[in-house]
């Protein structure tokens, strides 16, 4: 069975963009599923104060962009 989500909480990302190291984490562990592109993951880094929500394809018609920005948005 596959992890289909995960939240990573770290200090600092060493320099390493957010976008690119959800997207890192979830190559390596295989985040979802290949078949529905449906894994979600969600990178917070406290020191570094920065966040990225990322979603596979197969998640965009429940969670597209805009509803992560806004979520980013209120938190």
């Amino acid at each position: 069975m596959r992890v289909k989500s995960l939240i990573i909480v770290v200090e600092r990302l060493e320099g390493d963009d957010p976008f690119q190291f959800s997207l890192d984490v979830g190559n390596k562990y295989g985040i979802g599923t290949k078949q529905e592109d449906n894994g979600l993951i969600i990178t917070l880094a406290t020191q570094d104060r920065s966040y990225y929500i990322l979603t596979g394809y197969g998640l965009e018609g429940v969670l597209p962009d805009i509803t992560c920005q806004k979520i980013a948005d209120r938190v």
